[in-house]
């Protein structure tokens, strides 16, 4: 594809996915309501969430957070073994934001991808080894930030690097 920008002419390729059947977390849709791990001890949370230091975005399941009838942001990401080493930065984003505003508007959930366990070893980074809230959403990549409306109805969702002032700036209509 070629642009032109008054004398000047610029010149750029891209690459899309193609798949066959639906997208996982269609705008407009409903959000998968799917329990995930519960911790709020920096120890339980170590045994469902690979980064260092762990995040507070486990305190209530995903389930319960789109049935709560608040906004609900949710990042599907690995920080330790994500596929495209973008997963943690995500989730430090909407930690950023999550810090920032609390879950008294709104609930901030991180669905880990691969589950550390009581031993803290993560398995294997397979499409067997994924969480079943990540099997459930139907990604086959990471990292996903997706938001939900009161309702649990999906109003935005992001593949890959995304900054905290975008998460706020789609968050905001909703609240």
């Amino acid at each position: 594809m070629t642009v032109a920008a008054g004398s000047r002419r610029f010149a750029g390729t891209g690459a899309l996915q193609a798949i066959s059947g639906a997208t996982p977390a269609q705008l407009g849709s409903k959000a998968i309501r799917v329990p995930t791990p519960v911790a709020t001890s920096v120890a339980k949370i170590k045994e469902i969430c690979t980064r260092t230091p762990v995040c507070d975005m486990h305190y209530a399941s995903l389930e319960d957070a789109l049935s709560s009838g608040k906004p609900t942001v949710i990042s599907f990401a690995t920080p330790l073994l994500c596929s495209t080493r973008t997963c943690g930065p995500v989730v430090d984003e909407q930690l950023l934001v999550f810090e920032g505003s609390g879950s008294g508007q709104a609930n901030f959930i991180h669905v880990e991808e691969f589950l550390p366990g009581k031993d803290l070893q993560p398995p294997p980074a397979t499409a067997e080894n994924l969480s079943p809230a990540f099997k459930a959403w139907g990604f086959d990549t990471d990292p996903w930030l997706v938001i939900a409306d009161k309702n649990g109805v999906i109003r935005f969702r992001c593949l890959g690097v995304i900054a905290a002032a975008e998460i706020q700036r789609a968050l905001e209509p909703l609240l």
